[in-house]
């Protein structure tokens, strides 16, 4: 009961603050406005002093009214409630800001669906970015996290954000990057369909630049490419029985794909990548394979260092 009620005062008193905006918008210097005149309000970081539920309902109140709204936030809670044809990314340059945008026709309109629904409702703070590092599942987010923190590189520091593209599709998010001014870094799986992935990066970067925005793995998944590049035991010992089983007779690729698949079976993937990460994190530096050294390196110089 308590609970409604303060609620029901919060409102009050948001109504109450939209009414006096209002008012000092409509008298303001005495003016007489035309009937099509639509002032500007300028609202600047106004999730400072709001919890999240009343920002939102603050919002909910100032959107019904007839202005020009010019807002800047860092919010994510109130990116996810406005339109991406609505949204200005600000990126600062050495000697001048820049604004970004979507433009008019720039994406077709289920690229923004996809989007609308992938980033801004679901992932809004990566709206926030300087990288996007675009990889395939939540395996390679858990795995490149941990090698980027050994490697002494804070991901969420740099302005660098993992997103998942298998959901949306990789074109378009490369290309609703491009339009806000956010870098990309493309890590695909040296299978068929990464193979595509990379062909499409290829297509949209050109050859030449494919190396600034690609990495494909040597292996036909982050599995494989970690159990032949220093844990393969940590997955034999994932795998349990079935791994020891594995390991007489039979071709090697063979071997190391069994354990590999017990391993997921008892583990699941993200299960699995935490073991793994367990075990890079003892070693260290050491325990980050040469791939995703030179990786994250690369992305150092272009974002970190720069």
């Amino acid at each position: 009961m308590l609970k409604e009620y303060i609620h029901r005062l919060w409102k009050s008193a948001l109504v109450f603050l939209a009414m006096l905006l209002a008012g000092s918008v409509h008298f303001a210097g005495g003016r007489a406005f035309s009937a099509e005149a639509r002032p500007i309000i300028i609202l600047e970081d106004i999730e400072a002093r709001f919890h999240p539920s009343m920002l939102l309902s603050f919002w909910s109140i100032i959107e019904m009214m007839s202005l020009q709204k010019l807002v800047t936030t860092n919010s994510g809670d109130l990116l996810s409630a406005l339109p991406l044809e609505a949204l200005r990314r600000l990126q600062r340059e050495r000697y001048d800001t820049r604004s970004f945008k979507v433009s008019s026709g720039a994406l077709p309109r289920e690229d923004l669906r996809r989007i609308a629904f992938h980033v801004r409702l679901n992932r809004p703070m990566t709206l926030f970015a300087r990288c996007w590092l675009l990889v395939e599942g939540e395996t390679e987010t858990w795995i490149l996290s941990q090698a980027a923190a050994l490697l002494g590189m804070s991901l969420p520091c740099a302005g660098i954000r993992p997103v998942e593209f298998a959901q949306c599709g990789l074109a378009p998010l490369i290309r609703f990057a491009r339009q806000l001014g956010i870098g990309f870094f493309v890590v695909t799986d040296g299978d068929e369909a990464g193979k595509k992935y990379a062909a499409t990066v290829r297509g949209m970067v050109g050859s030449q630049q494919a190396g600034e925005h690609l990495c494909v793995l040597p292996e036909v998944d982050i599995e494989h490419y970690l159990y032949a590049h220093g844990y393969a035991q940590v997955m034999r010992r994932c795998a349990g029985s079935a791994g020891q089983m594995a390991l007489p007779g039979g071709k090697k690729t063979q071997a190391a794909e069994a354990i590999i698949k017990a391993a997921i079976r008892k583990k699941t993937k993200p299960g699995l990548a935490l073991s793994i990460i367990e075990e890079m994190q003892r070693r260290g530096t050491q325990g980050v394979p040469t791939v995703l050294a030179a990786m994250f390196e690369k992305l150092r110089l272009r974002y970190v260092d720069k």
